[in-house]
């Protein structure tokens, strides 16, 4: 594996790869959004949003001569993008991303029962009326921190 791959995020690698592999067989003209290592090799890795695009260039037979390509730091844009699709207090999805990522895993999920749970905080506003919205937000962020704590045990 190339030395520059190796930079990739692991996740993203199979990605570049199968990317160059058809634009190395075909003439095509394409963006991906991969994440760098932007440490030393001795240094723990930090990773940046980068979106590179490409293209094959074919001499006149037909045959890629060449991929070309320039890449681009979008780390910022894609925060920016993650930080839009979470509520700002729990940092859980919001309701319309949600929305989205149901609407995905059904579209793509084999038939079958699901489980969509859906949590309430009984006599909620009692909290916020009674020991201020302080109070209630710490209350919001620990069942929070709850539901998160469960899905990193799975």
């Amino acid at each position: 594996m190339d030395e520059e791959v190796l930079t990739l995020c692991p996740p993203d690698q199979e990605l570049f790869l199968k990317a160059m592999k058809e634009a190395a067989t075909e003439e095509k003209t394409g963006s991906m959004d991969t994440r760098f290592n932007i440490h030393t090799e001795n240094e723990t890795p930090k990773y940046l949003w980068f979106r590179t695009y490409y293209k094959s260039i074919a001499d006149h037979n037909g045959r890629i001569t060449r991929i070309i390509g320039r890449s681009f730091n979008i780390d910022e844009d894609k925060n920016l993008q993650e930080e839009v699709r979470r509520d700002p207090l729990t940092k859980l999805l919001n309701k319309l991303e949600i929305q989205r990522e149901t609407d995905a895993f059904l579209e793509g999920a084999e038939d079958g029962t699901h489980v969509l749970f859906l949590i309430d905080i009984d006599n909620f506003k009692g909290v916020n009326d009674n020991f201020g919205h302080t109070f209630g937000d710490t209350v919001i962020v620990d069942v929070a921190n709850i539901i998160k704590s469960f899905f990193r045990k799975q």
